[in-house]
Order: C-alpha cells, then structure tokens, then sequence
C-alpha cells in the first residue's frame, strides 16, 4: 500500500528518502556516546568556514574601497584566514576542551610557518626566473625603447584647459577621496586633495598646481 502511495506521487520516494535521512541521523546521536561531540564539530565547522568567508570578504572590501586609504580590512580579513586555517588543523579528541593548549597548537603552528616561507619562496623564484622563460613571452608585452637621445633631461610643461591659479574657486563633482573631478568655471578638471575627503557639491579651493596635478582644499565657510 505504501509503495502505491508513493509511486503515484512524483515526490513521494525524494520525501521519504529525505525523512528516512534525518531519521537516521538522529538515530546515530541518540545511540553515540558523546551526542555533544557532533553538534561541537559541526559548531566548529560552521564558525571555521565563517571566519575563512569572513576573511574574504575583508579583503575584497579593502581592495575595492580602501586601497588607498586604510590597511585595518586587509589585515583584518589575512588574519581571519590564517586563524581558520589553523584551528582546521587541529586534531582534537572527545576529551579535549575547546580551546586548544599549547601543545595541541605547536604542530599546526609549525606547519602553517613552513607554508608561509615556502610560498614567499616559490614566489620569489617565479619573479626572478619566470620572466626571463619563453613561457612567459608569450603572455607578456614586453616593448623596447628604440634607441636615440634620452628625454629625461628636457623639461616638461603641462597645460589644462583652464588657466587654473592658486585661491581659484570651484565645486567638487565626485567624492574627492583623496582624488576625483571638480568644476571651475565650465570646466571639470582632475583634481587631488592632501588627504581629506570632500563630499560632492562642496566649494574647494585650489592651492597649487604641478603640471597636471591640481591640489584642492575645502573653502572656507563665508
């Protein structure tokens, strides 16, 4: 009766399965011995994979938003991924507490390090050899100078399109954070603050040009 039943249902056989699984499961951590061992691992299971996803995600959000100005997301987030990695290295026993002792930490510790200086090494011996390879000629663009007098002596003059002079005043376009673009005039020129980050549609005032390179502040309040 209960295989017609099933058969005539296209879910039925997926749902018992399914139920049949948990079933099982909870028959095995009724029957073990340490019932608290399995739900410690799979505690630890989760908040491993947390840290190392954590980690992740700090990274990424210091290379795409704090690259030039702040480190803590990176280091933060390298750090999160070296301590996932070692606690997944621990071996632990049902007797063990949860926070591992000196002796527990010493083997992964020493593990972890010989990884380290091993892939600072390969590293390094891949960007001292490798480009000299055919391999890498092929994917790289790699352009001579032709041969003739050096530039590097001529002195070189920059021109905007706008004469722009030290106190001239203009509006921020875009986040200056420090750089982005400013309005003078009718004109929207790249601009580059000394540090501080200037919210869109503030008053600047140039300070100095160098070339191409204008240095804004905010203006002061009238």
């Amino acid at each position: 009766m209960f295989r017609a039943a099933s058969s005539n249902s296209p879910f039925g056989s997926r749902r018992l399965r399914r139920f049949c699984s948990w079933l099982e499961l909870l028959a095995r951590i009724s029957n073990s011995k340490f019932p608290g061992q399995v739900c410690r691992e799979l505690f630890q299971r989760f908040v491993l994979r947390s840290f190392f996803v954590l980690g992740i995600l700090f990274v990424l959000i210091e290379i795409l938003f704090f690259a030039h100005s702040t480190i803590v997301f990176g280091v933060l987030g390298v750090f999160l991924m070296l301590a996932s990695l070692l606690w997944a290295m621990i071996d632990r026993y049902p007797q063990q507490p949860f926070l591992p002792s000196g002796k527990m930490l010493a083997l992964p510790l020493l593990n972890l390090f010989i990884a380290i200086v091993g892939s600072f090494i390969v590293i390094a011996m891949l960007a001292r050899y490798l480009p000299r390879t055919s391999f890498y000629r092929r994917f790289a663009l790699i352009d001579s100078n032709p041969p003739g007098p050096s530039l590097a002596g001529a002195a070189r003059h920059f021109e905007t399109s706008l004469a722009l002079t030290p106190g001239m005043q203009g509006t921020a376009v875009t986040i200056l954070r420090p750089s982005g673009k400013a309005r003078f005039a009718d004109h929207v020129v790249d601009v580059v603050t000394e540090g501080e980050f200037i919210t869109p549609q503030t008053p600047v005032t140039v300070i100095r040009t160098d070339g191409m390179r204008v240095v804004v502040k905010r203006a002061a309040q009238v």
